[in-house]
């Protein structure tokens, strides 16, 4: 989030009988804000093999980023299956056994095993132990399998690319995460504006503003507060605010200033839902 010291001007209006000072309006100034930055890494390690984007590039959300070199991470791959398969013959084998030691032990009253309980034993765990190795098996070939497809780095969101940290050839690690792009979402941005401690009773989501926004074709925008911070800075005394902006024209930019007015002499908005309770009839009287 952006820090910045609130800059704060109250326009005074009149003064009441009591000698108190009441505003028309306050004049701070914002930044514009992303609502989503995110410094990309991966999960594995290995060597940087393709950047597709560069900084300055819009990308969608599932868009191929980076290319780790993906070889070893195939091979794996190729293991993990192939123990897979030999444990599914020893699964079945063993429980082929298991099923033939259980009907040589398991006699009707009166007739003696025709195996020793050892043998029984010893089958029961072989089998207990084959079902055991299949699940570390197929749960080894679902971690190679996801190692190979984090080998390739996706925007996780529509955006930009700010920042590119890496290029082919180089090594990069999962512990401690190697950073490997930056992306941010540009399509609806925010603005973060301070008000004073003494006017927040004035203040309402849904109250409006006006945003100056330089280097814009518009350079004027009409809003309104869309979040009110709950609590109070105890540095400025002053509460954050918010207004969000629809950027899809991309004519916006993240860090930019914003001088922001914000009128005080308007009602709060009624948010009161309306009332579509019928009338009540009144009865009529015969005579």
């Amino acid at each position: 989030m952006n820090k910045f010291l609130p800059l704060v001007v109250l326009i005074g209006l009149f003064q009441t009988p009591i000698g108190a000072v009441e505003y028309k309006s306050i004049s701070t100034v914002g930044t514009i804000c992303s609502e989503h930055k995110s410094s990309l890494g991966s999960v594995v390690s290995g060597r940087v093999d393709e950047v597709a984007v560069d900084v300055g590039d819009f990308v969608k959300k599932g868009q191929e980023l980076i290319k780790l070199d993906s070889s070893f991470l195939s091979i794996a791959l190729a293991e993990a299956e192939e123990t897979v398969d030999s444990a599914k013959v020893e699964l079945t084998d063993a429980k082929r056994n298991f099923e033939r030691m259980k009907k040589l032990f398991n006699k009707p009253v009166g007739q003696n095993p025709s195996i020793s309980q050892k043998r029984y034993e010893d089958a029961e765990a072989r089998f207990a132990e084959a079902v055991v190795s299949e699940k570390r098996a197929e749960e080894n070939l679902k971690r190679a399998a996801t190692n190979l497809k984090e080998a390739t780095i996706r925007a996780p969101y529509d955006g930009v690319i700010t920042k590119r940290f890496v290029h082919p050839g180089e090594a990069v690690n999962a512990t401690p995460v190697t950073k490997l792009i930056e992306i941010m979402s540009i399509d609806k941005l925010y603005v973060e504006f301070s008000a004073p401690q003494s006017q927040l009773s004035k203040l309402h989501v849904g109250s409006p503003v006006t945003l100056n926004i330089e280097g814009t074709s518009r350079g004027q925008y009409s809003a309104k507060i869309d979040m009110i911070c709950p609590d109070i800075d105890e540095k400025t005394r002053s509460v954050k605010c918010r207004t969000y902006l629809d950027n899809t024209d991309r004519t916006l930019h993240p860090g930019s200033l914003v001088r922001v007015t914000i009128p005080l002499d308007t009602p709060p908005p009624d948010t009161t839902p309306p009332d579509t309770t019928p009338p009540e009839e009144v009865p009529s009287v015969s005579r």
